[in-house]
């Protein structure tokens, strides 16, 4: 049987997989604590409360569009008109 922490460790592993996101930014952004992946790895205890609040970060993560790369509707159209 799986804990807690293992759970979410796999649950947080899968997302980082999927994301291409190193474990300190998601460590950062879910919980402003860079080095909360590393502990988790190392087979330390997560209290409930910072699981939830880790999984509401992976359930409601956006990423944002990259930097330098522009997003088009795909209804947007460039007409030039010739004279």
């Amino acid at each position: 049987m799986n804990s807690i922490r293992d759970d979410l460790l796999a649950e947080i592993e899968a997302f980082l997989a999927k994301h291409k996101m190193a474990a300190a930014k998601f460590g950062q952004e879910a919980l402003s604590d860079m080095g909360f992946v590393l502990r988790l790895r190392a087979g330390r205890d997560v209290r409930i409360s910072t699981a939830d609040r880790a999984r509401e970060f992976m359930r409601t993560y956006r990423p944002s569009p990259k930097k330098g790369k522009r997003v088009v509707s795909p209804k947007s159209e460039l007409v030039i008109a010739s004279a």
